[in-house]
């Protein structure tokens, strides 16, 4: 019993010391484990701040100048009639089309035609009737001219034979003064005479009225005759009404009725797009709108041209972040100008005068500023700036740089967080 004692103590001891070496071990890898992660920490802290060498070839500078600036936003938009004129037909009948959607067409030019026979043959009755009229016309007049010269000469030999009584009434009166004749001649004579005068009255009276019935009767035949010319002039109208013509100039949008097809009185036929009425709609984005007011100047922009501008219209409601907007030109509009043509629209949004300004470029953003690298004859160190407004080239700097300072506009990752930078040649 003795004996076995003394062995299982053994073993015992034998298990301590194992346990023993084996937390040992594990606290020695835990140490080494710690001490690299520490290392690691620390280089990588101390390489951050540590100093940077940097060829002068790898960075873009810009001096800091004093500019004026102005902040704009370039949209594209497209160009749209806000006028299209629609012609009608007056007439029913066929319809010939005669020109196709996209033309360019001028005012009155012939866009369509009506094919009603009815109206055209009616026409060439009327002329013809017309044509009867005038001669009946003409006959007529040549014929009271005819009778005004007959009463005419009735009144003159009337006139003649009044005055031949009269002078012989007065030489009986004479001669009866002296004895000559006889004063039954004398009334005689004087008889003669009144009744001579009696007859003119009469003559004169009843040839005045027969000219104006005469004159009445011409009247009526030329009344005949202008109403006819009325239904002629109407029937022409009409005719004329047969050919769909352009109110305006621009473009044919749209074909409104089908080739051959038979219409009826005011039908749509044909849409033209006044070019004379062009605007440019622009998509104006949500974050922008409350910075555009209406009548804002604007710039547009062709491919070689440009021309003044401004906004007429912007969309009280918006729709997929897009606020629509349209813009009218200013002066006249361009010639070689299409409908859907798309164009640049430059908005300005912001106008400052003499700033400190740098150039656009890769900046860190810090706070409520940003950090920028200043350079200082072979070495640059970052400094915190404010900046203002800005453009597609330039920005505003309201605080943190002065007139003719250098800064480095390429902030690169190997740069970032440095706080000195050494550039060399």
């Amino acid at each position: 019993m003795k004996k076995s004692y003394i062995e299982d103590a053994g073993i015992n001891d034998i298990l301590v010391d194992e346990k023993n070496r084996n937390k040992f071990k594990v606290w020695v890898i835990y140490i080494i484990i710690t001490s690299v992660i520490i290392f690691i920490i620390y280089k990588y802290l101390f390489t951050r701040n540590s100093q940077f060498i940097i060829s002068k070839d790898k960075i873009n500078t810009a001096v800091v100048e004093k500019q004026d600036l102005k902040k704009q936003i370039s949209l594209e938009g497209k160009v749209l009639a806000y006028e299209s004129r629609i012609s009608y037909t007056k007439n029913s009948g066929i319809v010939k089309l005669l020109v196709n959607e996209g033309d360019q067409v001028t005012v009155d030019q012939v866009l369509a035609k009506i094919e009603n026979s009815e109206i055209v043959t009616e026409l060439k009755g009327v002329n013809l009737d017309i044509n009867i009229a005038e001669a009946k016309l003409k006959h007529k007049i040549l014929s009271i001219e005819s009778k005004k010269a007959k009463l005419n000469e009735i009144l003159e030999l009337s006139e003649a034979t009044l005055n031949v009584d009269k002078r012989e009434a007065d030489r009986a009166k004479e001669a009866f003064e002296k004895g000559a004749i006889s004063f039954a001649d004398l009334e005689r004579l004087k008889d003669k005479f009144n009744l001579s005068q009696t007859k003119f009255t009469y003559a004169r009276k009843t040839i005045g009225i027969e000219k104006k019935a005469i004159e009445f009767e011409l009247e009526i035949s030329k009344h005949e005759v202008n109403k006819l010319k009325m239904v002629v002039k109407e029937l022409e109208s009409k005719v004329d009404a047969l050919y769909i013509k352009s109110i305006v100039n621009g473009t044919v949008g749209n074909l409104l009725v089908k080739q051959g097809e038979f219409v009826s009185v005011n039908k749509p036929i044909v849409r033209v797009v006044d070019l004379s009425k062009l605007e440019i709609e622009i998509e104006i984005p949500e974050s922008y709108s409350n910075n555009i007011e209406l009548n804002m100047l604007t710039t547009i922009k062709g491919a070689k041209d440009s021309w003044e501008g401004k906004i007429i219209s912007l969309s009280p409601e918006v729709k997929s972040n897009i606020v629509l907007g349209r813009v009218r030109f200013l002066d006249s509009i361009p010639k070689k100008l299409r409908q859907n043509r798309r164009l640049i629209v430059d908005i300005e949004l912001a106008s400052l005068s003499n700033v400190l300004t740098i150039p656009n470029g890769k900046y860190k953003k810090f706070k409520k500023g940003n950090l920028i690298y200043i350079i200082n004859n072979d070495y640059a160190e970052p400094r915190e700036i404010r900046i203002g407004i800005s453009n597609y080239e330039r920005t505003e700097v309201i605080s943190g740089l002065y007139q003719g300072e250098t800064v480095i506009t390429s902030l690169t990752e190997e740069m970032d967080g440095r706080n000195k930078i050494f550039i060399t040649n």
